[in-house]
């Protein structure tokens, strides 16, 4: 993980110059913003980090919480979070939990922060070194479960569209792609049919993890040539297993 941090804050406290000279210390690379969705919206090369240092008017900010929310989920950011124990509360009721980095109760010293901050960098690139997932699919429940699910052994990245897919793709290359069927505006295999028409994304590992089980369905997939099909309907620890045994297909290939 790259050590940027974008600090958002309605004004620049003493506070907040006091975390951002301890991570300047400790090499990161810090911004600072307004908590406001245009703001935050011009922002070109977005880093993997955002500091909201939340106060009342924050909490009652629900444009920046929600645009906050949903970046960090579609571009598989981290969220970290400064404040007192009730406004906390308060934010991290929207915020799923799997997007937060970290929650720095007041009072903190800036140094406790920025050493926290520096153990997260420390335990992402050890994540680095795991094989990445691209999960696509439209709920935000099942993108979440399928995480949770994955995350001891992978690396997973999540996104909620088709869409949202392509721009990550992007910016980053999947070992593999887990891939819903039935998706609005662009569904599975409409998706997968665009990833093989192009040179940069035609040889993506994909592998369906849906609930449509028919024959047709499936007929119509399985003329795309993914590497797999799964039901969600599967025990987790099937799905889990087969993801497994394609990796070590694929490694045992590579090594004859």
């Amino acid at each position: 993980m790259e050590k940027r941090i974008l600090l958002i804050a309605d004004s620049v406290s003493f506070i907040v110059n006091a975390i951002m000279d301890a991570l300047k210390k400790n090499n990161f690379v810090c911004d600072a913003v307004t908590p406001n969705v245009g703001a935050l919206s011009k922002i070109n090369n977005k880093p993997p980090m955002f500091f909201l240092y939340v106060d009342e008017a924050t909490v009652d900010n629900n444009a920046v919480l929600v645009f906050l929310r949903d970046l960090c989920i579609e571009e598989d950011k981290r969220l970290f979070l400064m404040g007192y124990p009730n406004e906390l509360e308060k934010i991290i009721e929207l915020i799923p939990k799997e997007v937060i980095g970290g929650v720095f109760e007041r009072p903190i010293n800036a140094k406790e922060i920025a050493d926290r901050m520096i153990r997260t960098v420390d335990d992402e690139q050890i994540e680095v070194k795991k094989k990445h997932i691209l999960v696509v699919d439209d709920s935000g429940t099942m993108l979440r479960t399928i995480k949770s699910w994955l995350e001891p052994k992978y690396q997973v990245s999540i996104v909620n569209s088709a869409a949202n897919a392509l721009s990550f793709l992007g910016m980053k290359q999947p070992d593999l792609i887990l891939l819903d069927y039935e998706m609005p505006v662009c569904s599975g295999p409409q998706m997968l049919q665009m990833l093989r028409s192009e040179t940069r994304t035609e040889s993506i590992p994909v592998i369906f993890l849906t609930s449509k089980g028919d024959r047709e369905s499936v007929r119509e997939v399985l003329s795309l040539r993914p590497q797999g099909y799964l039901l969600k309907t599967m025990a987790f620890d099937q799905i889990i297993e087969s993801i497994d045994k394609y990796f070590a297909t694929e490694k045992s290939k590579k090594l004859n």
